[in-house]
């Protein structure tokens, strides 16, 4: 179940800067996190064309979880990706949540870093959106990707 829009409820706002947090302090994957994740950005929301409301999300083994309605119902179940494990899974969120944006990972001192940047020149600038070090790339990427979801809902 994707989601092709970056747009993140009130509720889910003040996780964002607790999550980037956790990030931050992380020192490898973390399948907590990555639930997280999952939660923050997929809001309650109603599903088409079936017209569920998806209420919340019990967390079930292998990284399966279940969403459920207001009634408790279980609607269907979805796989949590390992964000924070893998660098293909974390791109893949960053080109989800943060459309037609740029990226550069690499290796700062004895950490690695990314850096998320607008996809367009200006004035030959590349405008960058956010930057981070982590232990890991995927980490690296994510605390990027949430450092400029942060930056984005600010401005709004």
């Amino acid at each position: 179940m994707s989601q092709n829009s970056a747009s993140i409820d009130e509720a889910k706002r003040d996780t964002l800067p607790a999550l980037l947090d956790r990030l931050e302090r992380a020192t490898g994957a973390d399948r907590e996190i990555d639930f997280d994740l999952y939660r923050a950005l997929n809001p309650p929301r109603t599903v088409q064309p079936y017209g569920w409301m998806i209420e919340d999300y019990v967390i079930a083994p292998a990284g399966i979880v279940h969403i459920r309605s207001k009634t408790k119902k279980v609607l269907c179940a979805d796989f949590v990706p390992e964000w924070t494990k893998s660098l293909d899974a974390a791109l893949a969120l960053s080109e989800r949540v943060l459309p037609k944006v740029g990226w550069l990972c690499g290796v700062s001192g004895e950490q690695f870093m990314a850096e998320l940047f607008r996809s367009r020149f200006i004035s030959g600038v590349i405008p960058r959106l956010s930057y981070a070090t982590a232990p890991t790339p995927a980490l690296a990427l994510l605390c990027a990707t949430l450092k400029a979801l942060i930056a984005q809902e600010s401005a709004r």
